[in-house]
């Protein structure tokens, strides 16, 4: 291969790098936003996803669609990252209605209903703190029920020092992370028996 054809290679691959680049901060931009898991199109209610799936041979389609896509699964487990405890009735309705009017609006309910929270006088008066160490170590416990992994408290607390995330924005993170997801699934048991919907709260 000659110099030309060598830059000429380079000159190609610089403008297909570049497009794709582009290509995905336009794709990631509505998460980076929110530093959610989820596009705003998948959330729906508990009652949509037993709707949804209601004809399903599928025995754990409708408790998967409500843990993993429901504003209700979403709510209690930011009950537990956020204020560390399980929502009680009139809260979980209130929080749940609040998410539903952000999927309405066009926009994804994660940031709005763990921002909210996070300026609740419960909050404040348990986890307010200024030592970001501690205040990670706590969320770990509030998220997964353990203590964390020293790597990835280090990560958390480096990226709050350095200004690169908001105590709210990890929160948010930790609210939709997969094995919080499966840690914290909603205490709404359902499945499909004979084609029909069953749930055990």
């Amino acid at each position: 291969m000659n110099i030309s054809s060598v830059k000429q290679y380079f000159s190609y691959a610089k403008t297909s790098i570049t497009s794709l680049v582009l290509v995905m901060v336009a794709v990631s931009a509505p998460f980076i936003t929110n530093f959610s898991t989820h596009a705003q199109s998948v959330w729906m209610t508990e009652d949509q996803c037993v709707a949804k799936y209601q004809n399903s041979s599928d025995d754990a389609a409708v408790f998967n669609c409500i843990n993993d896509r429901s504003t209700d699964a979403m709510v209690y487990r930011a009950y537990r990252v956020v204020l560390g405890r399980a929502p009680d009735l009139g809260g979980q309705k209130f929080w749940t209605d609040v998410a539903n009017k952000e999927v309405k609006a066009g926009k994804d309910p994660v940031y709005t209903v763990v921002r909210r929270m996070a300026g609740s006088s419960e909050y404040g008066n348990k986890y307010m703190t200024e030592n970001t160490k501690l205040w990670v170590k706590e969320l770990y416990i509030r998220a997964y029920g353990q203590k964390g992994d020293a790597t990835g408290m280090k990560y958390w607390e480096n990226e709050i020092n350095k200004g690169k995330r908001t105590h709210v924005q990890v929160m948010t993170y930790f609210a939709q992370d997969k094995t919080v997801r499966h840690i914290t699934s909603i205490p709404a048991v359902c499945y499909v028996s004979d084609y029909e919907p069953v749930c055990h709260y």
